[in-house]
C-alpha cells in the first residue's frame, strides 16, 4: 500500500528544497505550472466575461477559501462566521465538497460543524447541487466553504483567508507550488483574513492593486476537552499529540501556547480515515500517557473511543481584532430574496 503521507513529505521537499537535486526535479514541475496557471487564466477570463456563468441563488452567499492548497484556517473562519449570524437570530446553512467523504455524505470539518451548532451543512463535488439542496432546506445565507476558486456558484462576499505559514505557496501554482491560481486573482476577494507575519504581504497586494481591506487574525485554542464527555481540563501539563491535518505545525503550535509539553506528535496525512487499529496503536503508543488530537480528528476518532487512551481534543477559535468590518459586510447582506437566474 503507498504510504500517502510519505509522498506528501516527499513533494513538499520538492517544491521547497533550495538544493540543486531538488530545484533539477522541480524543473519540469514548473513548467507544468504555467500550462496549469494559463488554464485557470482562461477559466476565470470566461466568467469574467460571462461567457460562462456563475449560478445565482435566492439566498445571500458568502465563499470562505484559499488562494492555496492545504489547511488555511478556512473552517475556524467558518465558524465565527456561523456565530455572527447565530448571534443575530440567524442560523446559516454551510455547503462544502465534501473532500475526504463519499459523494453526499459530510466529512469530518463538516460533521464538525454540525455538531458543534446544529445547523444544516450539505457537501457535494458540485457546490451548486449542494447550495440548490439548502435552499430547498429553507437556508436564509450560505456559507460556502473553501469555495474561492469554485466561481459556478455566484457569491454575495468572497473572503480569502491566507495562512499563517507559506501564505503565497512558494509563488508558483501547482504542480511546482501551492497556489491554486494565479496571485493576480486575489483581486475577487472582498476581504482579506490575514493569519500571516510574512513582510511580503503588503508588497504583493499593493503590487497587484488589491482594493479589498486586510484584516489580522490569529487562531487561538481553547481550554482541551475530553473526547469522553466533552468535559474541559485545563490542568494537562504533557500528552502525545496526533494530527490528519494538512499543517500538523499550527496544531503543534496551538498544544505549545497551551504550555503543554509534547512528548511525541504522532502525523497521519489530511482527511485521514482513522481505524479501530489506529485507535490500538495510539493507545500502544501513549505508554499511559495522555493523547491529544484535533478537533476535525475527534469527530472520526470518537467511534474507537472504547480503544484510545484518556484521550482530549483542542478546540480552536479564530480571533479577528476588527471583528465589526467582516460583521457589518455580513449583517448588511439582503437576507430578502434575491432575483434568481
Amino acid at each position: 500500500m503507498i504510504n500517502k503521507k510519505l509522498l506528501t513529505d516527499l513533494y513538499f521537499t520538492i517544491i521547497s528544497s533550495h538544493t540543486i537535486l531538488y530545484k533539477t526535479i522541480r524543473l519540469p514541475l514548473i513548467f507544468l505550472s504555467f500550462i496549469y496557471a494559463g488554464i485557470g487564466d482562461i477559466r476565470n477570463l470566461l466568467f469574467t466575461l460571462n461567457i460562462k456563468r456563475s449560478t445565482k441563488l435566492n439566498v445571500p452567499v458568502i465563499s470562505v477559501g484559499n488562494i492555496t492548497a492545504g489547511g488555511g484556517g478556512k473552517t475556524p473562519l467558518v465558524c465565527l462566521l456561523i456565530e455572527i449570524f447565530i448571534s443575530q437570530n440567524i442560523k446559516p446553512s454551510v455547503i462544502s465538497r465534501g473532500y475526504g467523504a463519499q459523494t453526499g455524505q459530510l466529512n469530518d470539518e463538516a460533521l464538525l460543524i454540525k455538531q458543534r451548532y446544529n445547523i444544516d451543512v450539505f457537501c457535494h463535488p458540485k457546490r451548486v447541487i449542494a447550495a440548490k439542496q439548502a435552499v430547498d432546506n429553507g437556508a436564509k445565507v450560505i456559507i460556502a466553504d473553501d469555495a474561492f476558486g469554485h466561481r459556478q456558484l455566484y457569491r454575495d462576499i468572497d473572503i480569502l483567508v491566507l495562512p499563517p505559514h507559506n501564505p503565497w505557496g512558494f509563488k508558483r501554482t501547482f504542480p511546482a507550488g501551492l497556489l491554486r491560481e494565479s496571485l493576480k486573482n486575489l483581486k475577487r476577494a472582498n476581504i482579506i483574513i490575514n493569519q500571516s507575519s510574512d513582510t511580503t504581504i503588503k508588497p504583493l497586494i499593493d503590487k497587484f492593486h488589491i482594493e479589498a481591506p486586510i484584516i489580522p487574525a490569529t487562531k487561538r485554542a481553547g481550554v482541551p476537552k475530553s473526547l469522553k464527555d466533552n468535559q474541559e481540563n485545563p490542568d494537562i501539563k504533557q500528552a502525545i499529540l496526533a494530527c490528519g491535518i494538512a499543517q500538523p505545525q499550527s496544531f503543534i503550535k496551538s498544544a505549545q501556547e497551551k504550555n503543554i509539553k509534547i512528548i511525541e506528535c504522532i502525523t497521519f496525512s489530511d482527511h485521514y480515515d482513522f481505524s479501530k487499529l489506529d485507535a490500538k496503536a495510539l493507545h500502544k503508543k501513549a505508554q499511559g500517557e495522555i493523547l491529544l488530537i484535533t478537533e476535525k480528528d475527534a469527530v472520526k476518532l470518537k467511534a474507537f473511543i472504547d480503544y484510545l487512551p484518556e484521550t482530549y481534543y483542542l478546540p480552536i477559535q479564530m480571533y479577528i481584532k476588527d471583528l465589526n468590518i467582516l460583521k457589518q459586510m455580513c449583517l448588511n447582506l439582503n437576507l430578502q430574496k434575491h432575483t434568481t437566474t
